[in-house]
C-alpha cells in the first residue's frame, strides 16, 4: 500500500499549541481523525488571525479548502499538548498551500503531517478570486524567508 506523500517545505513557520480533550479520543484510545482535522482547522484560524485576518475576511475575501492531505505518524492521547506548526507554499494566483507539522510538545514525537490547499473565494459570487495583494505578500514574505 502506498502512502500520501506530503513534503513540507523548510524553514520554521507560525505555531500554536492546543491540548487533546477527553472529546477528541476515539474508540481506539488516541486522538480520532475526525478530531485532528478540527484542530488543524483552529490551527488555521489562529494562523490568519495571526496576520489580521479572518478565514472568511482576507482584504475582503474568503477562503475555501479545495484539498486536504494528513499523513498520521503517531499517537495522542488525553492531556498531550500538541505543537501545531504551519508552514504557507506552493502560492498560485487563486490560492496557497499550508503544511502542517503536528508533534506531541512533551516528547517531540510526530503525530502528523497535513497539507491543505486553500483556494479565494468570493462568496457572493460563488466563485475562485485572485489571492488580494496585501496578502499575497505576506504569503511571498513567509515562503522567501524559509
Amino acid at each position: 500500500m502506498s502512502r500520501i506523500k506530503i513534503e513540507i517545505p523548510a524553514g520554521t513557520g507560525f505555531s500554536v499549541r492546543l491540548v487533546v480533550r477527553i472529546s477528541d479520543i476515539n474508540y481506539g484510545g488516541h486522538l480520532g481523525h475526525d478530531r485532528l482535522i478540527s484542530m488543524l482547522h483552529e490551527a488555521r484560524m489562529q494562523f490568519f488571525q495571526h496576520w489580521g485576518y479572518e478565514e472568511l475576511n482576507v482584504e475582503g475575501v474568503g477562503t475555501v479548502i479545495a484539498d486536504l492531505g494528513i499523513r498520521y505518524l503517531g499517537e495522542a492521547f488525553v492531556g498531550n499538548e500538541l505543537v501545531i506548526e504551519m508552514i504557507p507554499g506552493d502560492v498560485s494566483r487563486k490560492g496557497f498551500a499550508l503544511f502542517y507539522k503536528v508533534h506531541r510538545a512533551i516528547d517531540q514525537l510526530p503525530v502528523a503531517q497535513a497539507k491543505t490547499a486553500l483556494v479565494f473565494f468570493d462568496y457572493a459570487d460563488h466563485k475562485a478570486v485572485d489571492i488580494p495583494s496585501a496578502f499575497r505578500e505576506k504569503l511571498n514574505s513567509a515562503t522567501s524567508e524559509s
